[in-house]
């Protein structure tokens, strides 16, 4: 939860989208409704894709691996001048942060105790609504000290930032696997050299 949190928080560049259409990409509120529905799309896109191929089996790997796509896709982003590539990288965006969140919801349920799991999600929730106003309220007074631009692209970064220190520090994370036939947490496989 805390990875969602401070990732959102800082790559968020959804709120600064009407600068990018109006003052650098140039292609008003008819590009501004293309650029504000391609994340969704990709979500929606990938969201159907998981429910016949579920990315839980190494959900650790994946969920690293998706929120660092997400932070990659903003920085594409951030330095596009063209608008093809703008509208592509917030759809991957969208897509990777589908990712995790199936990833994300799923771990919540299948990880929490019983007794837990109500007070669990209704904090993940919590965390959810939080980091994307939050988030906004962050992108907003960077970009009017710094920039639109370096803005994004310092979320960016920041966004790969935690993922590496979330990498190195959460073993138990990186290793996190599931059955796919029935939602049991397993070992990861031994690698097939001794190293």
């Amino acid at each position: 939860m805390t990875l969602d949190l401070f990732s959102v928080f800082f790559g968020g560049a959804i709120i600064l989208l009407p600068i990018y259409a109006n003052d650098i990409l140039h292609v008003g509120a008819k590009g501004l409704g293309l650029l504000n529905a391609a994340p969704s799309l990709g979500a929606l896109i990938i969201t159907l894709i998981a429910t016949r191929h579920p990315p839980i089996e190494r959900a650790g790997r994946n969920l690293l691996l998706a929120i660092s796509g997400f932070g990659m896709s903003i920085i594409i982003f951030a330095f596009s001048r063209n608008f093809l590539l703008s509208i592509s990288a917030l759809f991957f965006s969208g897509v990777f942060d589908g990712i995790s969140m199936v990833i994300r919801r799923s771990m919540v349920r299948l990880l929490s105790p019983d007794e837990l799991r109500g007070r669990i999600a209704s904090a993940n929730w919590i965390f959810v609504c939080a980091s994307n106003e939050l988030g906004a309220f962050e992108s907003g007074m960077l970009a009017a000290l710094i920039g639109t631009v370096p803005c994004v692209t310092t979320g960016g970064f920041i966004t790969l930032g935690i993922v590496a220190l979330t990498a190195g520090v959460a073993k138990q994370l990186r290793k996190l696997h599931f059955d796919i036939h029935t939602l049991e947490q397993k070992n990861p496989p031994s690698p097939p050299f001794p190293y």
